[in-house]
């Protein structure tokens, strides 16, 4: 005999579900903030922004951390290329068929991915972290979408000590969407 759910027990199920949300996401946050300071510290440098000085002083930027920034993007602006290999005899058509569709997404104007592997390192030079979103899409076709979150948007489970594999729930704010992304979205 299976239980059916009351309209007042879905919202009771909704009400602890949204305070568990909220909870992880301030968990999340509060984690983050501790690394905030040294991303800003960080940033001043690269931008050349100084403290205020005494009256009479003067505070000069000696742009050294530009020029390592742009001399570490030099070193690592290759994009990464992805070789499919066959396990065994069997997985030969699959491995065809995987590298094919690889090769085919890549180099889809919509998936600039040479400059999306840009923008995540130099996101990743700052914060330690490079965070990108990919996923696919098949209303009313397929589409496969790849995006570059910003570490400032980014939170994680404060348990998990830095490791995405280990992490509970991780999200991200600040998504950006018109009212007609939201309304296909629904459909």
């Amino acid at each position: 005999c299976q239980k059916f759910l009351t309209s007042m027990d879905r919202d009771i199920i909704a009400k602890k579900v949204m305070l568990q949300v909220r909870q992880e996401r301030d968990n999340g946050v509060k984690y983050r903030q501790g690394r905030v300071n040294d991303w800003h510290a960080t940033e001043d440098l690269y931008y050349g922004k100084v403290k205020k000085t005494l009256k009479g002083r003067f505070n000069v930027p000696i742009p050294v951390m530009p020029g390592f920034v742009d001399t570490l993007m030099s070193k690592i602006d290759e994009p990464p290329i992805l070789r499919f290999k066959q396990g065994s005899e069997a997985d030969f058509r699959a491995t065809m068929k995987i590298q094919a569709f690889h090769d085919a997404i890549s180099k889809s104007e919509d998936n600039d991915f040479a400059s999306k592997d840009l923008d995540a390192k130099k996101l990743a030079i700052f914060s330690g972290r490079a965070i990108m979103k990919c996923y696919g899409e098949s209303k009313p076709k397929f589409k496969f979408c790849s995006y570059v979150t910003d570490h400032y948007d980014f939170y994680i489970d404060p348990v998990a000590g830095g490791f995405m594999e280990n992490a509970r729930y991780m999200g991200e704010e600040n998504i950006f969407k018109s009212k007609s992304a939201l309304k296909q979205g629904a459909a």
